[in-house]
């Protein structure tokens, strides 16, 4: 059974990062010829939009999240019937919620314009808002079906399909604009690839669970509804906090500065949404097993479980944010130029703001498989008063890098120690002092980093920009390894972690 977690997390997180990879640099290309062709105005609306659309998203209500937590035990029960209700009524819901979200956008779209500021382009924003929402609407009526291959382990099983429709969305997209040079076309192509993905996807995943679950036209039972209910009213206050953090940012900027600075933080948001991705994408991807580990396993085995987890993905998330100061406005130079570049304070900022986003990743694995919504509840709505209070407020003072201080702000009051705290308390049964002494030694290794490698860097005086990207990979990689091995050297999970090599090692 053990093995078989494994292995299940391991197909999924590298699934998931060939996805991501692959992503990456499609949407490099395409982002590139975009802002070449279309310019900085247009890449600023496609950004505010989205973030408008995640806000409607919000109807979603968590819905999927509170869903896949009640298929974790009838799964790994095999009860056919009760995974049939379930997903019969996650079917029905979903598709309202689809409808919901397609007429509050109808009724939003007359003050589109309030919030566009300084916008000079030749497309209309009402239909391009109507294409976005469109997109946004029809996912819920198919997608629904992928929570059920998600919490049974076996995302990886359509990794194909994302591959070969992500190449066609991009690709024709691409052609698109170097052919057409037309906005309009372009949103077409995800719009017609992106439904069609959906309903292959649909039809596979049925196709592949046809004999797993018994298709029901029944309700499922009081108690049931009752729990994904309470489940959903927590999550939702999560959301309107995770919103307010991450979906705000391109409204506040668009209304207060203008939808050109709004166009150059999207190229940061695009890299920063790339590290996100790798990083959750191998995070998360243990979420369904320890589903499975909390059904089975002593609170003290669930503590031993994630601090392998924290381990790993304290030293993944480390690494790729000492990079992405270091490295990421010499990317952004080489990528569209020095006039595309922000100062260093917004670099410090965003970079904080990653991390902090980021280092909850394990805890959130932890929370979502147990169901730990309703606890905290509350603290997302915290979380997103401070957020849009400080932002605002200092947006107004000081601009751009006053609403990205908001952002760092709110999750060092909030959820950057209060998800840890209820994890150690409901899951584990022990003190998350132990938790906090591990954010605070991450940070000082981090700390330690980023002085030797500057220091380092200053005595290599090279003119190409990619070799000294290069080199910066190369010295932050040996510095930050060799402080993460000495700071841990006693760390049961590092022990752990060697001997499962040793033994992989003596198999071969």
């Amino acid at each position: 059974m053990h093995t078989d977690r494994v292995k299940k997390t391991v197909y999924n997180s590298f699934s998931n990062l060939f996805i991501s990879l692959t992503l990456t640099v499609i949407s490099f290309i395409s982002r590139s010829i975009f802002i070449n062709v279309l310019g900085e105005q247009m890449l600023g609306v496609e950004g505010l939009f989205t973030n408008i659309l995640t806000l409607l998203s919000l109807a979603e209500l968590g819905f999927s999240s509170a869903i896949s937590f009640c298929l974790y035990s009838p799964l790994a029960n095999n009860d056919k019937r009760q995974i049939g209700l379930i997903m019969n009524y996650f079917k029905k819901v979903y598709s309202k919620i689809g409808i919901v979200i397609f007429c509050i956008g109808l009724l939003l779209m007359p003050f589109i314009s309030l919030i566009v500021k300084g916008y000079t382009g030749n497309y209309n924003l009402y239909i391009i808002f109507f294409i976005y929402l469109i997109n946004t609407s029809l996912s819920y009526f198919t997608s629904y079906n992928s929570t059920l291959l998600e919490a049974d382990q076996k995302a990886y099983k359509i990794t194909h399909l994302k591959f070969i429709f992500n190449f066609l969305v991009y690709g024709s997209q691409i052609i698109v604009i170097l052919f057409t040079k037309n906005f309009i076309l372009y949103l077409l192509m995800l719009l017609i690839f992106r439904q069609i993905e959906r309903i292959v996807t649909y039809k596979y995943i049925k196709k592949m669970y046809m004999t797993r679950y018994i298709e029901t036209d029944e309700s499922i039972s009081d108690e049931t509804k009752n729990r994904i209910n309470k489940n959903i009213k927590g999550i939702l206050f999560h959301r309107v906090g995770e919103f307010a953090v991450n979906g705000t940012d391109n409204i506040l900027i668009s209304s207060i500065i203008n939808i050109s600075t709004t166009g150059l933080y999207a190229n940061y948001l695009s890299i920063i949404s790339i590290i996100k991705t790798l990083c959750s994408s191998i995070i998360t991807s243990a979420t369904s097993t320890f589903g499975n580990v909390n059904i089975k396993e002593s609170p003290s085995t669930k503590k031993d479980v994630f601090n392998v987890l924290n381990f790993v993905s304290c030293f993944i998330i480390g690494f790729s944010i000492i990079c992405f100061f270091f490295i990421v406005n010499d990317f952004i130079n080489i990528w569209l130029g020095s006039s595309f570049v922000l100062n260093y304070y917004s670099v410090l900022i965003i970079t904080i703001n990653i991390y902090l986003a980021c280092v909850v990743l394990p805890v959130d694995v932890v929370k979502n498989s147990t169901g730990l919504y309703y606890i905290d509840r509350y603290v997302g709505i915290i979380q997103a008063i401070i957020n849009l209070s400080v932002s605002i407020a200092l947006g107004l003072i000081i601009g751009l890098n006053g609403i990205l201080i908001g952002t760092a702000v709110s999750y060092l009051c909030t959820v950057s120690w209060s998800k840890a705290f209820v994890v150690y308390k409901h899951v584990f049964e022990s003190s998350f002092t132990e938790y906090i002494k591990n954010f605070i030694k991450n940070i000082i290794i981090i700390l330690i980093t980023c002085l030797i490698s500057s220091l380092l860097f200053n005595l290599f005086v090279i003119k190409s920009m990619v070799v000294i990207i290069i080199i910066k990979i190369l010295i932050i990689s040996i510095i930050y390894s060799t402080i993460y091995i000495i700071f841990n050297i006693n760390n049961s999970s590092l022990k752990y972690i060697i001997s499962i090599l040793k033994n992989r090692k003596s198999e071969v």
